[in-house]
């Protein structure tokens, strides 16, 4: 519930979303695939020797200058004096990186809260747009967080490149989070204040449209650093990302300064924040305008070769100043509209495993192939890949996909290996919906179907599955998440929840099923007061019911909530049961 607005916010998730995305655009060949990201299995960089092309080894330790040297012409040349930086902003691992490694959700930092949350996209994410003092999330904001936070166990290494980027500029400080002079001195583990802002600075990178810049070639990138980083700190800082030629593998390092040690190769120096204390190098052939980098889980495991040529852009850059400016625009804030938005774009984000395919219906296809590779044919849709730096757990890419038809979204195991847990969610202006509980299995592929207007989603199982839909809606009155938690569902069963706004009720039904699943109905309703929970175990139905939830008329604990029933899906109430709050 939102009564006061002070800002029209719009846009947008981080993550997983919130996150606003880069916009799709056509280019002439060859084309940059700023969207057409594939799936994320983020690596990070540890084996401590770069293996490169052969042309130059990093050294452990570099002297600087600040020298700056470039022609201006196609592509940077060599220095004259076999190494010497040819710009440096000064940043070095110790003392302006963090003695950390990149770390995942395993040890159970504290992530996002709900001031993160408001210092992101400002009170309209509080119930009653509380600007101070405690924020209760709108149940689409928390959603969206609690996707995030999840998102960030592939790991946190865009957090850990921009605030130690953030506080080598002066604008933020170590000692706001314990240390006594610099950012090496700091410690994640039991460091609460710490991790939350890492946390928020990671989801940065999806929250600002076109922040990544995935159009320039090697060459263009070095140049563009060269001047760049010879600003000094009143340069700002930027993020280099880097992803393997197939898409995914995101990882974000921190550029320190450009060295030319021979002819036609251009180094650039990095901090990578999965490897402390040691200054890293990226390899550029500027004759053949190639780029390479080499990364490892640890230094006890072999590297993966990272490339790229004057055609891939998947080396980029992100800067950091424009992340500073907050708010940042939000298009799942505020009160959803009658109409849900109407043909408003969605963002789709999945959760675990496997690949995801959006598809428009009108021959559009956004997301995977059957391949794993990136597709992006979908007029106005927008894909954000993630860095987080680890191979495990690595977030699939962010997506935004007009909702002018009927989307249908797969969720492929073809290429797993096991089985894995897994969950979409979608978001819209003041909603969002999600499928969670998917235990998804090689070979299986199951369909959810997203309805243009207003929020409605379909899960269609092929095989035994146990999926909750949930639903969260911000209204001018009270907000609401309602969950639908099926039983055991069979291959070919279809469960679909759905808001009927003008109404004040939610649609639940089978069609296209042979029969209904059980389920447990769950609701919450939250305000700026608190919020009161209603569950009933054990609802049946057949195929041919619809069910409609009275959500806004729902007394409060302990009591009844009203369900009407459609016997027969004809559109006429046949009775209206009273469903007991259980404990």
């Amino acid at each position: 519930m939102t009564r006061t607005n002070t800002r029209n916010f719009t846009g947008f998730l981080g993550l997983v979303s919130a996150v606003t995305l880069a916009t799709a655009t056509g280019c002439s060949t060859p084309p940059p695939p700023s969207e057409d990201a594939g799936t994320d299995s983020s690596v990070m960089g540890m084996d401590g020797t770069v293996e490169n092309d052969g042309s130059t080894a990093p050294d452990a330790t570099v002297e600087t200058d600040g020298s700056t040297e470039t022609d201006g012409g196609t592509g940077p040349e060599a220095g004259t004096d076999g190494g010497t930086p040819s710009g440096d902003w000064g940043f070095r691992p110790m003392p302006h990186g963090f003695s950390f490694e990149n770390y995942t959700n395993m040890s159970m930092p504290m992530n996002l809260t709900s001031q993160e949350m408001r210092r992101l996209f400002g009170p309209t994410v509080c119930e009653g747009a509380a600007a101070a003092g405690a924020c209760t999330l709108v149940p689409q904001a928390k959603t969206w967080m609690d996707r995030q936070n999840a998102g960030m166990n592939g790991g946190h290494c865009e957090g850990l490149a921009v605030l130690s980027s953030l506080m080598y500029t002066g604008a933020s400080s170590p000692m706001m989070f314990g240390a006594a002079t610099d950012a090496f001195s700091l410690m994640a583990m039991g460091n609460d204040a710490l991790t939350r802002e890492l946390a928020l600075w990671f989801v940065t990178q999806g929250t600002i449209p076109g922040l990544e810049r995935r159009d320039q070639t090697p060459n263009q990138i070095v140049e563009r650093l060269t001047t760049e980083l010879s600003r000094g700190r009143a340069f700002g800082g930027t993020v280099v990302g880097i992803y393997l030629r197939a898409g995914g593998g995101g990882h974000a390092i921190t550029p320190m300064y450009i060295r030319r040690p021979s002819e036609g190769v251009a180094e650039i120096v990095v901090y990578d924040n999965n490897f402390p204390n040691t200054e890293r190098v990226v390899t550029v052939n500027t004759v053949m305008n190639t780029w390479s980098y080499t990364a490892s889980t640890n230094p006890m495991e072999p590297g993966a070769l990272y490339d790229g040529d004057a055609t891939t852009f998947n080396l980029t850059l992100a800067d950091i100043a424009p992340r500073t400016m907050f708010p940042h625009a939000c298009s799942f804030c505020g009160n959803v509209a009658m109409d849900g938005g109407g043909r408003a774009s969605v963002q789709i984000a999945l959760n675990g495993e496997g690949d995801l395919s959006i598809s428009d219906g009108m021959g559009g296809t956004t997301g995977s192939n059957a391949a794993g590779a990136p597709v992006n044919s979908i007029p106005g849709a927008n894909v954000a890949r993630i860095r987080s730096g680890l191979f495990s757990d690595s977030p699939e890419p962010i997506y935004t996909v007009p909702r002018a038809t009927p989307l249908t979204i797969t969720l492929d195991g073809s290429r797993l290996s096991a089985a894995t847990d897994s969950e979409i969610l979608i978001s819209g202006p003041g909603f969002s919906l999600g499928v969670d509980g998917i235990s998804l299995d090689p070979m299986q592929r199951d369909t959810v179907i997203v309805q243009p207007g207003q929020p409605d989603i379909t899960y269609r199982a092929s095989g035994a599955e146990t999926p909750t839909l949930s639903l969260a809606l911000q209204t001018a009155a009270d907000d609401f998440d309602i969950e639908v938690r099926s039983g055991a569902m069979a291959a070919g069963q279809n469960l679909r929840l759905a808001a009927d706004l003008p109404m004040s009720r939610a649609r639940i039904s089978f069609a296209g099923s042979t029969s209904a699943p059980t389920f447990e109905l769950y609701m919450e309703r939250v305000t700026e007061t608190g919020s009161a929970v209603f569950r009933h175990v054990g609802v049946t139905a057949t195929a041919t019911t619809v069910l409609y939830v009275n959500y806004a008329t729902w007394a409060g604990n302990g009591m009844p909530l009203s369900v009407g029933v459609d016997l027969d899906g004809n559109g006429t109430i046949d009775r209206t049961d009273m469903l007991a709050d259980q404990p």
